[in-house]
């Protein structure tokens, strides 16, 4: 008997042990799971990376300012991709490389979809690059400029349009009327001082100042290579610039409406950006956006302007 009442014992306090470790598992299975808030908060935590394809490093310190205020606020962040030229950018993003970029005029950006069978479209408008002269040393005005002067300006014809333009404004050539918002040299009229267009990649432009008498470039890459703006022969009036020569934010055309993408821009699109870009730069940051201007519609129009002519 007493043999049986310990074996009883036993068997009851197995039993009891093996219903509280199966209480304490399900407890421990409960515990382990999260609630749908809290899984929601587990992918917030997840940053949402964009590429963004720029082409001069003081792009890449302002978007670097941008995630500073974005990636906190938004779990959003852009990566910046440095190019050397104009073309590789737009590549990069019509074959999926990258999701945006952020450099190019809207003349530029039709004449690469034209000629490549692409559909990027501007989503915005970030900045104004205000284009200038610079002359080699003893160059101060137009009388010191010697017959045959050699000018550096950018080698696309877009670039060398609008180039085109300001060294009318600036007094160097004439150009005949209606020659619209992309002339070649062919639409020179009168060229006083005979000045001699030479045509290079942008990233050359500045830096061609110790061979050449004067260069073209824009304002961030003079300043990249070491050219004062209050230095200029000639600096382009931004009060008066095209919606045309503002850059923009352009993707493909399935990421027009992705929310993410255009949240990083607008975080671009603020004073905190503009305050950023003067308190660390001898240039000024001039915004393009302070129009509520749509560059997806100023596109089209161009499109169908071109498409007129």
């Amino acid at each position: 008997m007493k043999k049986i009442r310990v074996l009883l014992i036993a068997l009851l306090a197995v039993i009891f042990i093996s219903g509280c470790s199966s209480g304490n598992d399900e407890e421990s299975e409960v515990e382990g799971k999260m609630s749908p808030a809290e899984e929601s908060s587990q992918n917030q935590e997840e940053v949402t990376v964009y590429k963004v394809g720029v082409v001069s490093s003081r792009a890449e310190e302002i978007w670097e300012n941008v995630n500073e205020r974005l990636e906190p606020a938004e779990n959003i962040r852009v990566e910046t991709v440095l190019f050397s030229d104009y073309v590789n950018p737009n590549i990069a993003l019509a074959d999926g490389s990258i999701h945006a970029n952020a450099y190019q005029y809207i003349p530029f950006l039709n004449d690469f979809n034209n000629e490549n069978e692409t559909n990027l479209i501007p989503i915005g408008y970030l900045s104004v690059e205000p284009m200038g002269i610079w002359a080699s040393e003893g160059i101060e005005s137009f009388d010191d400029i010697p017959e045959g002067a050699r000018i550096a300006v950018i080698e696309d014809p877009v670039n060398l349009g609008n180039s085109l333009i300001h060294m009318e404004k600036a007094g160097l050539i004439t150009l005949a009327e209606g020659v619209g918002p992309t002339p070649s040299e062919d639409d020179i009229i009168e060229n006083p001082k005979n000045v001699e267009l030479v045509p290079m990649e942008t990233g050359m432009v500045a830096r061609s100042i110790e061979d050449l008498e004067l260069v073209m470039p824009g304002a961030t890459a003079a300043k990249e290579s070491g050219l004062k703006i209050d230095e200029a022969f000639y600096f382009e009036d931004t009060s008066e610039t095209s919606y045309l020569f503002r850059l923009t934010f352009t993707t493909r055309e399935e990421l027009t409406e992705d929310e993410g993408l255009r949240t990083a821009m607008e975080y671009y699109q603020t004073q905190e950006t503009v305050d950023y870009a003067n308190d660390t730069a001898q240039s000024t940051f001039y915004p393009g956006w302070e129009n509520d201007d749509d560059a997806s519609e100023d596109y089209k129009e161009y499109v169908n302007m071109m498409e007129k002519e």
